[in-house]
């Protein structure tokens, strides 16, 4: 119960961050190198927030799609997202989860 109120507390206290497509709040805006190095100081509670925000965006993009008579996105699970997470921002550190998210969210896009 601790770690849940403590990711939400954080997620509350996250700046927000403006881009071209539109606001970005809450743990999309973690970069990539500090989730990376979450990941390697044991940082569970930070790999989750970001997991779970990056959950809630996949369902806000499937709500966008259905509503745009468009398939919904390929199911994944919590490990598929933090296994994407990680190799996605291995490779691009200077990114943002967010960026990440919308990746996945691609990625997972049926093909017309």
């Amino acid at each position: 119960m601790k770690l849940i109120h403590l990711a939400a507390v954080a997620a509350l206290t996250l700046p927000l961050l403006a881009s071209a497509q539109g606001r970005v709040v809450g743990a999309g805006t973690i970069t990539c190198a500090k989730y990376t190095n979450s990941r390697s100081v044991f940082d569970k509670p930070t790999i989750l927030m970001v997991t779970t925000w990056t959950q809630g965006y996949m369902t806000a993009m499937n709500l966008v799609r259905v509503n745009s008579q468009q398939p919904e996105l390929k199911p994944v699970d919590q490990e598929q997202i933090e296994t994407y997470t990680k190799k996605y921002c291995a490779e691009h550190p200077l990114n943002m989860t967010y960026q990440a998210a919308q990746a996945l969210v691609n990625d997972l896009a049926p093909s017309h």
